[in-house]
């Protein structure tokens, strides 16, 4: 059990530890000396915010050199006025450890492997939920300790989030990054009391990962490639939650395939390496997953295949959200009622029209129920309504009886006189 806190350091009135930083772990590479994972939690705070929610560590690597290191998040629980909800801050994604190879050899990394002296590209996968507009940049001051400006040339492309560096520093040099990702309006809205236009940030998620020189033989375009049966990178997907979701990664290299790395959301499995029948060279492996209501939203799935030189290829992301389901898709209330949700959950109640009942609506009331009609009609239901329909033999009956009576009368009168 970990014993770190993450913890409320801003509009908490003081430090407030909220909840232990333990979590899933959903991926590792003993070789590389690092593992993710992933974990949600609940608090709730006493009011809109600002509140500044972060974990802090004294180092990125045991006996790093780098200092060290938070992530976190700003809490701020008001509306948007174009959603009427609060914002949903991007999502991004990065390997925790780009390996990059140093003269004579080759140098991969996040989107291409380049020779010395060639140029590395790193294209940062985001997605935002609220359809913004998402740019990075170097994160600055505090955000980033010792490493803001750690990696030596780069440049970093704030509308496509793609960093570029030539790859031509030290072998076994380990360089530290770290990347604000930031939400802006594509109009002007109302965010709390504020206006924010398209040139102010809604909100930022900082994205911190190492860069390292290795050597790796062969040229430059020597590496893993992705086939054109696996989705394009990018590219969007959609599923329900609670719903089974299958996504192959299918990689080619004639000198063979020997390890794929996935980069996923919790709960997500993923097969071996398996070899494409009559295509040498060529293997795939298949993600399945079942989304729980919790993982509502996006989510970016990354693959990272390696041949037998340790060459790695670009990485191939997708996105794919995940779609709440209501129960009232399915429409379970009969004669027109109408399905309301309690709130997320999979509860529902029918709000029946006039004139049904019962769970779904399935139910006509019985308005003859009260007898509403007198002896001589039979209440019909209707609905919402009911009919008091004449009893035919009845109405003979009593007429009959009343001229028998009549006529006994008249006979009786008749005798005595």
């Amino acid at each position: 059990m970990n014993t770190s806190y993450w913890q409320c350091t801003g509009g908490c009135n003081g430090t407030l530890n909220l909840t232990n930083v333990n979590y899933i772990c959903i991926g590792a590479n003993r070789t590389e000396n690092w593992e993710e994972g992933e974990n949600t939690f609940t608090h709730t705070f006493p009011g809109i915010g600002p509140f500044v929610v972060e974990f802090t560590q004294d180092d990125w690597l045991n006996n790093s050199s780098f200092g060290g290191w938070s992530i976190g998040t700003v809490v701020y629980l008001a509306n948007r006025s174009d959603t009427h909800l609060f914002n949903r801050s991007p999502i991004t994604t990065a390997k925790h450890l780009y390996t990059l190879s140093s003269l004579p050899f080759t140098h991969y990394f996040s989107s291409c492997s380049v020779q010395y002296g060639c140029r590395t590209t790193i294209r940062i996968p985001v997605m935002d939920d609220d359809g913004d507009t998402v740019r990075c940049r170097w994160s600055t001051g505090s955000g980033c300790g010792s490493v803001c400006t750690d990696l030596p040339l780069a440049t970093l492309d704030s509308n496509t989030c793609t960093l570029s560096f030539p790859a031509n520093e030290t072998p076994n040099e380990m360089y530290a990054v770290k990347v604000s990702v930031e939400d802006f309006p594509k109009s002007n809205i109302m965010f709390g009391s504020k206006v924010y236009t398209p040139k102010h940030s809604l909100s930022t998620v900082n994205l911190l990962f190492l860069v390292k020189t290795v050597s790796v033989p062969r040229k430059c375009s020597d590496r893993p490639r992705f086939t054109v049966l696996t989705p394009a990178q990018g590219s969007t997907m959609h599923t329900d939650v609670m719903r089974k979701f299958q996504l192959s990664f299918y990689i080619t290299d004639k000198r063979g395939i020997t390890k794929v790395d996935i980069s996923a959301p919790s709960g997500m499995t993923y097969t071996s390496p398996q070899t494409v029948p009559s295509t040498p060279g060529s293997v795939f492996v298949t993600t399945t997953w079942i989304p729980q209501r919790s993982q509502v939203g996006t989510h970016i799935v990354c693959a990272l295949a390696e041949n037998i030189l340790g060459k790695r290829s670009e990485p191939r992301c997708i996105n794919v959200i995940v779609k709440d389901v209501s129960p009232c898709t399915s429409e379970p209330c009969q004669r027109n009622g109408t399905c309301v949700r309690s709130g997320m959950t999979q509860n529902y109640t029918c709000h029946c029209h006039s004139g049904f009942t019962g769970a779904h609506c399935e139910l006509d009331t019985n308005e003859c129920s009260a007898d509403p009609c007198n002896f001589l009609f039979q209440c019909e239901d209707r609905i919402n309504a009911y009919h008091c329909k004449l009893i035919g033999w009845k109405l003979a009956l009593i007429v009959a009886s009343s001229l028998m009576l009549i006529l006994l009368i008249y006979f009786s009168i008749s005798f005595f006189l």
